[in-house]
């Protein structure tokens, strides 16, 4: 046996949204299952399961919390049969609310009538005798009758009946002299701790399980109105807890997401980041690269700088069918003989410039554009220039021209021009003299 003082008020508890999920946080080792609350209609329909083995005790929740009177009574038979009729529902646990009662009482006391009788003795030697292997607790909670203690204190008192309801397989007998109104202040502490009912709700609860008693009695449970100012200042208290706990946990949550956020946020942008420097990084290193590379071609002579040495492949090689004359050649009369142009190498750079012709002439050997070991312009080799002169229209136009040109451009050989007579001298006017035909006779 053993007594539960008052706790010391404005302890810490949890808030009632907490207690009634703890069933479904708490480890499978430590969760029982709770019965369901019943409709009004369905409880009507099935009366019998919340009528007490006593004239005045009553079910709350079947199997699991049982409300009644006091359960002794001075004369031994009444109070064995009593006794055994609890403990035969399965009771293990007997809570007692009544500040009167006294457990170390003396029999003299209890049988005059002078103090109530020290039950829980009677209940643990049946317990021995009828149901072995049952252990028997006791719980004493005093609060005066019809009265009610502070609310922190029955508050706190009530959590811990809902915790042991809630992780043990006690069935619980609560119980003060008439089961009335302390305990139906308990029990509607219970049914809001247990199931989050408000005050209304667990009031009225509370009171259409208490009609159902065998011997059933007009009166309120919660039966005070103190007692039932109570009860609404609890739960108000406790639902306002639960807003604010609410409150609070949205506030966590949402600072909690926007910390998520931010920090999601600065690892994208130090991974942008690093790819970036990772991308800079390649490119410089590839240009590096490349410009070695080049470097090392050039050491080596195998590339030639496109803006110092022209390569003789884009020079171009269109002089075979062009018509040059020799300003030195002396057959010419006005030095402007047309000749043919000498034979172009296969390979080989060619210059062309301006009225001039520069025409390069070397072996095509790759020593000739091999490029000097340094970056300097590499001179070309000494090779005799020969200079000639674009023939004029009046050349081209001539009977010699058309043969040299013919046979130049590489149309067949050249056709024997036809000597055309000089006019007559009648059809010459006066004051010109006849032209001479080029190579004839004076």
């Amino acid at each position: 046996m053993r007594s539960l003082a008052p706790p010391v008020a404005g302890e810490n508890r949890p808030t009632a949204q907490q207690a009634y999920t703890n069933a479904e946080t708490a480890p499978p080792s430590q969760r029982r299952t709770l019965p369901p609350l019943e409709s009004f209609q369905v409880i009507s329909q099935r009366k019998q399961r919340y009528v007490g083995p006593t004239d005045e005790s009553n079910w709350v929740l079947p199997g699991r919390l049982m409300v009644g009177a006091f359960p002794g009574v001075s004369d031994d038979r009444e109070n064995d049969r009593l006794l055994n009729s609890i403990l035969s529902c399965g009771i293990t646990t007997f809570v007692c609310l009544q500040r009167e009662y006294d457990p170390d009482a003396p029999e003299s006391a209890w049988r005059s009538g002078a103090a109530i009788r020290p039950y829980y003795p009677s209940a643990v030697a049946l317990a021995a005798r009828h149901h072995r292997g049952r252990r028997l607790e006791f719980i004493h909670f005093g609060i005066e009758d019809c009265s009610v203690v502070e609310d922190d204190a029955v508050a706190a008192f009530s959590r811990s009946l809902a915790d042991r309801l809630r992780c043990t397989d006690e069935v619980i007998y609560l119980h003060c002299w008439g089961g009335h109104g302390r305990a139906g202040t308990i029990t509607c502490l219970l049914l809001h701790w247990l199931y989050g009912l408000n005050a209304l709700d667990a009031m009225a609860r509370c009171q259409f399980v208490h009609d159902l008693r065998r011997v059933p009695i007009v009166v309120g449970s919660p039966q005070t109105q103190t007692q039932r100012d109570q009860v609404c200042r609890v739960v108000a208290s406790s639902l306002a807890s639960d807003k604010l706990a609410a409150a609070d946990a949205s506030d966590l949550a949402r600072r909690q997401r926007a910390e998520s956020d931010e920090r999601l946020r600065r690892q994208v942008a130090a991974r942008q980041e690093a790819a970036r420097r990772e991308k800079v990084h390649r490119e410089n290193a590839r240009q590096a690269a490349a410009d070695q590379a080049r470097r090392a071609q050039r050491k080596a002579g195998s590339v030639w700088h496109p803006s110092r040495t022209p390569s003789p492949d884009a020079l171009p090689t269109l002089l075979h069918g062009v018509a040059v004359s020799d300003e030195n050649d002396p057959r010419g009369a006005n030095g402007f003989a047309p000749v043919r142009a000498p034979p172009i190498p296969p390979s080989g750079p060619i210059v062309v410039q301006t009225q001039r012709v520069k025409a390069q002439a070397s072996k095509p050997t790759a020593s000739a554009f091999a490029p000097p070991p340094s970056d300097e312009v590499p001179t070309p080799p000494d090779v005799p220039v020969v200079r000639k002169r674009m023939a004029s229209n009046q050349s081209l136009h001539s009977a010699g021209s058309r043969g040299s040109m013919t046979a130049i451009g590489g149309h067949g050989p050249p056709r024997k021009q036809m000597q055309m007579p000089p006019p007559a001298a009648s059809e010459v006017p006066r004051g010109v003299v006849p032209r001479r035909p080029a190579g004839g006779a004076p």
